[in-house]
């Protein structure tokens, strides 16, 4: 039996670019083996456009992330090689929730977010909200002398309210780096961990505060003690269960942000989430535990949160048309909602 790791070569050759976001989950994933103590030569990856055909020694894999159905690689029903342990898993495409057996057969199923947990019981199976695994990031214990705020992916309506003495320590940035698709498949994959380690490091042990409009960037920062706004045109569900922790900024709130927030402390959340992720692991999930993570998260003061026409659309056409899909994304959405400025563009 071996354990696995999901990879994301594949979906960045065919996007030419990279979200850090879905390797950040990997990297959790990493923090719950250490504390399950597995042996490397136990741990395998398997690239994401493989979980559904993979043939092999048997593998528990967890999983995490954004699972949107893509017609022409579909990712669900699992290998039947693979043992599929949903952490922290954002699923609500119809394509995937038809196969009401897999889903029974693999349950209970670990929710990033309200809208998958609904839809699963939907589904008729056993679900909890347990949020994102990415909350597991380790707490830094200094607070870096020399203020260096990160903007990441803010649209420029949100930066017109930011104070200008945070401004004079700014530095833009974005979750999505571009790759070079003509390399080999599994140095991609080895630039991708490369990269979105640096970004991740760089966060870590320089950053005083970080604004985002990202769910990746906001979750683990707030996990590695680093002061975190959130802002964005809108938030659609994969977000609700962050208000938990933190204030979810949109423009009609822009001029009433508090610009001096304090870390979140998460440690007890931590031991709880780490807890239920092993226990499921190792397939001995005590109900009662998720049930409390469930409870907890959704015990909390909520705003309307909704998906954009335009983001709607896109998602409908990721599914049939990824490489199309990335190109509105980058042409359209993006400028639209978080643009994100390089430093060479600041003024």
């Amino acid at each position: 039996m071996k354990w696995g790791r999901i990879t994301f070569a594949n979906r960045a050759i065919e996007r030419n670019f990279f979200n850090a976001g879905d390797t950040a989950q990997i990297f959790a994933v990493d923090i719950i083996y250490k504390e399950m103590q597995l042996h490397q030569d136990d741990i395998i990856n398997i690239p994401i456009d493989e979980i559904r055909t993979y043939q092999g020694e048997k593998v528990i894999l967890p999983i995490a992330g954004y699972f949107q159905y893509e017609s022409r690689n579909p990712v669900f029903p699992a290998s039947n090689d693979i043992i599929p342990i949903f952490l922290s898993l954002h699923c609500t495409a119809k394509q995937y929730l038809k196969h009401k057996k897999f889903w029974k057969n693999f349950e209970p199923i670990g929710c990033r977010d309200e809208s998958t947990m609904q839809a699963m019981r939907k589904n008729g199976c056993d679900a909890y909200l347990l949020g994102c695994i990415t909350s597991l990031f380790p707490r830094r214990d200094f607070v870096p002398e020399t203020p260096h705020v990160f903007l990441v992916d803010v649209h420029p309506k949100a930066v017109h309210y930011v104070p200008e003495h945070i401004m004079q320590s700014a530095e833009y940035t974005t979750q999505d780096i571009p790759i070079d698709r003509n390399l080999p498949k599994q140095q991609i994959a080895d630039i991708i961990q490369e990269k979105t380690k640096n970004i991740y490091s760089r966060y870590y042990n320089e950053a005083t505060l970080i604004i985002t409009s990202r769910l990746h960037v906001a979750v683990p920062c707030m996990a590695m003690g680093i002061p975190v706004i959130v802002v964005k045109d809108g938030f659609d569900k994969r977000f609700g269960w962050l208000e938990k922790f933190l204030p979810l900024y949109t423009p009609d709130q822009y001029d009433v942000i508090n610009w001096d927030p304090q870390p979140v402390e998460l440690e007890e959340h931590k031991k709880l989430l780490l807890h239920n992720a092993v226990s499921l692991l190792k397939r001995k999930a005590c109900m009662h535990d998720l049930q409390y993570l469930h409870n907890f998260l959704m015990d909390r003061k909520r705003k309307e949160l909704r998906t954009s026409f335009l983001v709607s659309g896109y998602q409908w056409l990721a599914q049939y048309s990824p490489q199309l899909a990335a190109f509105i994304r980058y042409k359209v959405l993006k400028p639209l909602s978080i643009s994100a400025r390089t430093d060479s563009q600041k003024k």
